[in-house]
């Protein structure tokens, strides 16, 4: 169910950037990823490390993909 959540917020990262120009929201999101993937790592599995985790860091990853693509 987590998992699942995380993909709708994934999506939504990269509806936004995607397919538009990127501006200073790129680092917003790659600084966020960051930072849930540390707090994953250094406080354990716990639920809200792991969605924001999965989500940021999909929608980045299709995000960088889309742009490289287009």
């Amino acid at each position: 169910m987590l998992a699942l959540n995380a993909l709708f917020l994934g999506a939504g990262v990269f509806a936004n950037l995607g397919f538009e120009t990127i501006g200073l929201d790129l680092y917003v999101v790659a600084l966020l990823a960051l930072i849930s993937a540390y707090l994953l790592w250094k406080r354990g599995r716990q639920p809200m490390f792991i969605y924001y985790t999965f989500a940021y860091s999909l929608g980045l990853a299709g995000s960088l993909i889309a742009q490289a693509l287009r």
